[in-house]
């Protein structure tokens, strides 16, 4: 009885047959290729993303920037800026806050430090817009019109350009 099982057993394992060496290099091959295409996907779809992201961040410092010059412009009865004359880089507006008989002065100034668009507001200077390549202020009778360019420091293709008029408060 021993001997039949023994003779069984080996039976089965002497029809087991392993894999050959050419099934081997060619499963390990596909499995290379889909591995490969994976990472490019998995790359692509970072590369993607990250593009992504720097547009969204570009349009956000514009618009950010533009808010806060929308409010201070329409808050400002003076401005430095003389009437009709080529655009510049730098502008400074002034208005009084007057509630009852107590006046209230106030200041700000935007220009553009290296890549940056720069708001001191009564003598404290913050950034307003990141990446800038360059910033325009002119004015025609009471209309403000800023100019606003910006680019990607890391994607060189993304930039973007704005041009908003804003009104000066009636003196």
């Amino acid at each position: 009885m021993r001997q039949g099982i023994q003779k069984g057993v080996n039976r089965f394992f002497c029809r087991q047959r392993g894999f050959t060496l050419p099934e081997l290099l060619v499963s390990l091959g596909i499995t290379a290729a889909i591995g490969s295409m994976l990472a490019v996907a998995i790359f692509q779809m970072t590369n993607f993303t990250s593009r992504g992201n720097a547009q969204l961040a570009n349009s956000g410092d514009q618009r950010g920037s533009m808010e806060w010059l929308a409010r201070d412009i329409h808050m400002a009865k003076t401005t430095d800026l003389v009437d009709a004359a080529p655009p510049v880089s730098s502008m400074t507006l002034n208005w009084t806050d007057e509630y009852g008989s107590v006046g209230t002065s106030h200041s700000a100034a935007y220009s553009l430090v290296g890549t940056e668009l720069r708001r001191t507001y009564d003598g404290q200077t913050h950034t307003v817009s990141r990446n800038v390549s360059a910033v325009n202020f002119s004015l025609n009778g009471k209309i403000i019109t800023v100019t606003l360019a910006s680019a990607d420091d890391k994607w060189a293709d993304i930039t973007a350009q704005v041009s908003h008029q804003f009104y000066l408060r009636p003196s």
